[in-house]
């Protein structure tokens, strides 16, 4: 590493800011592959305070259980697009709250 460092600095690069690049694609990476089931988990344990009271709650997560995981629950969070959100929202839009 430290014989790649002058090269770098050669090319322009500074070698700090070019490895923080690099630990902050890691995390990145590591965080998009997180299914949209475990975002919505995450999700609801720092917001759980929002809801009105826990029925509520419960609620939010049971809709998504109920209609969203069946459709792109285990897909990688990142793979989820507008097209799956539409494709599960458009038949209950009119009939759901």
């Amino acid at each position: 590493m430290f014989r790649a460092a002058p090269a770098s600095l050669d090319q322009g690069i500074d070698p700090i800011e070019h490895r923080r690049q690099e630990q902050r694609k890691a995390v990145t990476d590591v965080a998009m592959q997180r299914t949209f089931e475990q975002c919505v988990g995450e999700y609801h344990k720092l917001h759980s305070g929002a809801w009105k009271n826990a029925k509520h709650a419960a609620q939010w997560t049971n809709t998504l259980k109920t209609y969203a995981y069946p459709v792109f629950g285990k897909w990688p969070v990142a793979e989820v697009t507008d097209v799956q959100i539409i494709a599960v929202l458009l038949p209950i839009w009119t009939t759901k709250h």
